[in-house]
């Protein structure tokens, strides 16, 4: 029977690991052997074990959002000291966490307008581990609103996806449609409920929300209720596209509506206003209770 990893085997392997993503995403070359020679030096454990431990750290980081090392396929089922582990790292290391999420305002790619855009299949989900360590670390990183918040890495997705629609058109002799392919977003600002403004080869037009993201394909996001509403209207014509792993190599899933067949929309926010109207019956709200 395998023995636990300790602490110090933990911190290894999980700083090893980010040294190669690091290099990854810079698009430096590494190589992964010589970085698993030298592990294994370091904590005794067999190739199997390290390469196991690696995808389980590639489990955590997909869970947090964020790029995970290519190669290393994410394996769950991993004991909330490597999920802390990994916490710590990027807590000891802001500058770290920034840079791979694109907060650093270095979203990595260029949007140049001959891109294509990798389009594969929606990803299947999973549940989320009941390890309460590993819960808690999940839910301390917001993924969703860190993404929302970064309009840098926002603004990159949607030139990708305008570029990309404006070159599969073309490619389809329709110069035509592709001429008049719109970044509402940017001409009219987010009151739209979609980003793009494409067409299909027919000519019918397509309302495509772009969302994306640094991290997997698995990275939760934000919906706003307009776009929501939007989605849930023009059910024929609008799309959502779910840009993934920016930095290093864009892809994305396209989803049309209805929306909830695909996604688990939870509520996050109320709209409040106060009922007192002047005039009214109410004699002001309730006061909270003083004691002498």
């Amino acid at each position: 029977m395998a023995t636990p990893w300790t602490d110090a085997e933990i911190e290894a392997i999980v700083t090893d690991y980010f040294d190669m993503l690091r290099a990854e995403q810079r698009g430096e070359k590494y190589n992964k052997a010589e970085h698993r020679r030298q592990l294994q030096a370091s904590v005794r454990r067999t190739r199997s074990a390290i390469e196991y431990k690696h995808c389980n750290i590639s489990a955590v980081l997909s869970e947090l959002g964020m790029p995970i090392l290519r190669g290393f396929v994410p394996l769950f089922g991993y004991q909330g000291a490597l999920a802390e582990a990994v916490d710590d790292r990027l807590m000891c290391n802001p500058e770290l966490h920034e840079y791979l999420t694109g907060a650093d305002g270095s979203i990595g790619h260029d949007t140049a307008p001959n891109d294509s855009l990798r389009i594969e299949q929606p990803p299947v989900l999973r549940q989320t581990p009941d390890d309460d360590t590993a819960g808690r670390v999940i839910r301390k990183y917001d993924p969703a609103l860190r993404d929302a918040r970064n309009r840098a890495l926002g603004e990159a997705g949607e030139e990708m996806v305008l570029h990309a629609e404006r070159r599969r058109l073309r490619q389809a002799s329709r110069d035509d449609l592709a001429d008049g392919v719109r970044w509402i977003a940017r001409e009219e600002g987010d009151g739209a409920g979609f980003d793009i403004l494409s067409f299909d080869l027919q000519g019918e037009k397509r309302l495509l929300e772009v969302k994306t993201t640094t991290g997997p394909s698995t990275t939760p996001f934000y919906l706003t209720e307009n776009e929501r509403r939007v989605a849930e209207k023009e059910t024929e014509r609008y799309r959502l596209v779910r840009l993934y792993e920016f930095r290093v190599a864009p892809a994305a899933y396209r989803l049309r509506p209805p929306l909830d067949e695909w996604l688990r929309l939870d509520p996050m926010l109320y709209r409040v206003r106060l009922r007192i109207v002047e005039g009214s019956s109410d004699q002001g709200a309730p006061q909270e209770e003083t004691t002498s």
